[in-house]
């Protein structure tokens, strides 16, 4: 296997995840950003990592801006957030992030991340102030409170899934 691991991370933890993995395997690793695409051919995986911002997985436009060069690929497709690992929730951002035709030809995994609400930037923290207060409103104050929990669940063995994936 010659393996690519590209990734995008906002505040690390998408980051650590991608770096554990091209470790493990053996793979170079690139920043999406910095990736240059002629470069896809020397690969026969990839495995893309991204964040979850607003509902959304980051690399969503990316990965249909690139399909062309990845479907006779195997590609895996893994996403770090706080959102509970297969929850409705977490479920919906996928579905609606990527489309379908995509969805049919990768396997897609979530990883737990970290959160540090005094970590985010400005722009960042006024988007979870203002979901914060609508979360308040339509699903309550606990919901609410949750969001903006502390947390972190970067952990090594969260990648486990994703090594089972490459033997297949």
């Amino acid at each position: 296997m010659k393996g690519l691991v590209l990734y995008t991370s906002a505040y690390g933890s998408t980051k650590q995840y991608a770096k554990w993995i091209a470790e493990e395997v053996n793979a170079d690793i690139e920043i999406i950003e910095e990736f240059n695409l002629n470069k896809f051919d020397e690969y026969d995986t990839i495995i893309i990592g991204t964040y979850v911002r607003v509902s959304k997985l980051v690399v969503s436009h990316y990965l249909s801006k690139v399909w062309s060069k990845l479907k006779n690929k195997k590609v895996i497709l893994f996403s770090v957030s706080k959102t509970p690992i297969n929850s409705n929730a977490a479920i919906k951002n996928y579905e609606k992030s990527i489309p379908v035709s995509i969805r049919s030809h990768i396997k897609y995994i979530q990883l737990e991340g970290r959160f540090n609400f005094e970590k985010l930037n400005e722009k960042d923290k006024n988007i979870m102030k203002l979901g914060q207060k609508m979360t308040r409103i339509f699903m309550g104050k606990k919901m609410a409170d949750e969001m903006i929990r502390d947390c972190d669940n970067v952990k090594k063995e969260n990648i486990k899934e994703i090594f089972n994936e490459l033997k297949n």
